[in-house]
């Protein structure tokens, strides 16, 4: 399931970049940024919960790359550009 959440985060990603000179770019390119949002939060909470049994290194990991995705995405929300 999560595969196919992060697959769908990718193509809209995808999608922005390759159709950026499109009249509503601003529109889909705000959508990806916040499903992406979205998908991440939901595993940074998942990932700080205490009974989740994934390795801690692993877990931290997993935390530090959703900091920069994060840290990504207000980046690209302040200054869009297709290639970021």
């Amino acid at each position: 399931m999560e595969a196919a959440v992060l697959n769908k985060a990718a193509q809209k990603l995808t999608f922005c970049q390759n159709n950026w000179e499109s009249s509503d770019r601003e529109e889909k390119l705000d959508e990806a940024l916040k499903y992406n949002q979205k998908v991440w939060t939901l595993f940074q909470s998942e990932l700080s919960n205490p009974d989740n049994p994934l390795p801690k290194k692993l877990k931290e990991d997993l935390l530090s790359l959703s900091a920069f995705i994060d840290k990504r995405i207000f980046d690209i929300l302040s200054f869009p550009a297709r290639k970021s």
